[in-house]
């Protein structure tokens, strides 16, 4: 069974993991797409989460990770983790719950390439400021995974197709570990 995890960071689409996970045959779980379906499901995990999200308030990493933990331990012939998790905290608590990525793949967002694509050209201003905050949040995720399973660095600008591609065949540019 197939665990990959895969992060991104600012202006990048997370459809190359519906592509990675169509190509090898995994389970493709979005942490937002569940949260919604809980709330608009109103499961008690979903009232609880809105609770939280009417009060202004951010949904509670051990809540996120519960229902996470769940659909993951339903995804029996593998499973690609799509855009979470996006701190150490959650990554240690998901691994505490036993799921615990093979492959970590970061879609980043490299400085040059911005210009080369017309669409993030169009958002610069708004997308440099992103990107230097998610360097900062991302870097302790990134030490944490080069330590506790394989870490690739691929370049997620681009057209979702190209970049899905480029996952599945592992030439996305950067080597494992390397950033």
């Amino acid at each position: 069974m197939r665990r990959v995890a895969l992060i991104r960071g600012p202006g990048i689409d997370l459809t190359p993991g519906t592509i990675l996970g169509r190509a090898a045959h995994l389970d493709v779980i979005s942490p937002a797409d569940l949260l919604r379906e809980h709330v608009q499901q109103r499961t008690p995990a979903g009232v609880r989460m809105n609770a939280h999200r009417e009060a202004g308030e951010l949904i509670p990493d051990e809540l996120v990770i519960d229902a996470v933990a769940d659909a993951l331990a339903g995804a029996d012939r593998g499973w690609v983790l799509s855009g979470f998790p996006q701190t150490v905290d959650q990554a240690a608590l998901l691994t505490g719950r036993g799921h615990r990525p093979d492959v970590v793949i970061e879609l980043a967002l490299v400085e040059d390439e911005i210009d080369r694509h017309p669409r993030l050209a169009a958002r610069r201003g708004h997308l440099e400021l992103m990107v230097a905050h998610y360097e900062q949040r991302v870097e302790p995720l990134r030490r944490y995974y080069q330590t506790h399973s394989t870490f690739h660095v691929v370049s997620g600008a681009g057209h979702y197709e190209d970049v899905g591609v480029a996952i599945v065949l592992g030439d996305g540019g950067a080597t494992p570990g390397e950033r």
